[in-house]
């Protein structure tokens, strides 16, 4: 009778466990290589930018976003004259808005109700018109003594007044009115809409007490 040898294993189930297991050793190491090798290009990547580039790029990219908020204050202005005529409106009866004013009123509103982004020229050109063709002299005195009682009680550094809430558009859920991100983008922006904020929440008020 033939002697079986331990080399003559082929076949049997502990060389075939054996030489699965060689396999998957085989292709763990590969895949620890190929990402020893990324790490590394991402190092000398990281190694050929200077930390002053980055901190320039970095700077620059806060400057550029600091410069598109103040483009779009314009547009809290503009939510924010909306809520000084509502007050006047609700605690002025001697600078009640005529009925020739509450229509063009309600147009504007109805315009920027019926717009996901609007825009700060836009805002700026309503602006305009509300001071200089719709507000009598007095009114316009009211609201504007109005803007000048919020920058009084402004937060020193805060770049809002106390219990205003979030920078311009920003929601509670960064998404409502648009963020100013958005806005870069090309995407909705428009946070006389936001109802999660007092500016949205006046405009709507405002709107409403036009409709009546």
């Amino acid at each position: 009778m033939p002697i079986q040898t331990l080399s003559s294993t082929k076949g049997h189930p502990h060389a075939a466990r054996t030489r699965g297991s060689r396999t998957r050793a085989g292709k763990r190491a590969s895949m620890l290589s190929k990402a020893l090798t990324a790490a590394t290009a991402v190092v000398v990547l990281l190694c050929l930018v200077s930390p002053d580039q980055l901190r320039a790029q970095t700077g620059t990219q806060s400057a550029e976003m600091r410069a598109l908020q103040e483009e779009l204050a314009i547009i809290t202005d503009l939510g924010l004259l909306f809520g000084f005529i509502l007050r006047m409106e609700e605690n002025e009866p001697a600078l009640a808005l005529s009925t020739t004013q509450i229509k063009r009123l309600r147009e504007i509103t109805d315009e920027i109700a019926h717009s996901q982004r609007l825009e700060p020229v836009r805002a700026h050109e309503i602006i305009d018109e509300i001071e200089e063709q719709i507000l009598e002299v007095d009114q316009l005195l009211y609201t504007d003594q109005l803007f000048i009682n919020r920058e009084e009680t402004r937060v020193p550094g805060s770049g809002a007044t106390a219990g205003a809430g979030r920078s311009p558009g920003e929601s509670e859920d960064g998404q409502s009115g648009g963020s100013a991100a958005s806005f870069a983008s090309g995407g909705p922006y428009n946070p006389l809409l936001d109802t999660s904020r007092r500016l949205g929440q006046t405009f709507e008020q405002l709107r409403d007490h036009l409709s009546d």
